[in-house]
């Protein structure tokens, strides 16, 4: 999948890389919603298996572009990403639903680079931004 942004203006560590779906995520969406994302600290986001992983600042290793795993998931016809708090990047995965293996399992990774003062080895001059070139999706072979 072809997929290249820049989101500049915001704090976004921790960075959530999630799965989101009505079907195999969440069928009971308020019980799910109170599973990983913690009230008490609004847009404060905690792994959640199948769901999502948050990069921290002591996740990134350095300037440029970095894989960044995301969630293990299955995939239903009604998957889509999610990256960033407010869930503004958001790439559909339907067109790789295959409704003859629907248990199939997914990695999914995201390549990126923060910029700015608001991460570890930015430059304070550059302004705070996301960087993402790649959306990865692999097939978890059984």
């Amino acid at each position: 999948m072809g997929l290249a942004l820049r989101y500049t203006g915001a704090d976004e560590l921790p960075l959530p890389i999630g799965i989101w779906n009505c079907v195999t995520v969440a069928p009971d969406l308020d019980r799910a919603m109170k599973d990983y994302l913690r009230k008490e600290q609004a847009g404060q986001y905690e792994d959640y298996p199948g769901v999502c992983r948050v990069v921290r600042a002591k996740d990134i290793p350095g300037k440029g572009y970095h894989l960044y795993r995301g969630p293990r998931f299955k995939l239903s016809e009604w998957t889509h990403t999610f990256i960033t708090k407010p869930w503004n990047i958001q790439e559909h995965l339907w067109s790789l639903f295959d409704p003859v293996r629907p248990l199939q399992e997914w990695d999914l990774h995201v390549s990126a680079k923060f910029t700015g003062p608001a991460c570890p080895h930015g430059d304070p001059k550059e302004p705070n931004a996301l960087f993402i070139d790649r959306i990865l999706l692999t097939r978890e072979e059984r």
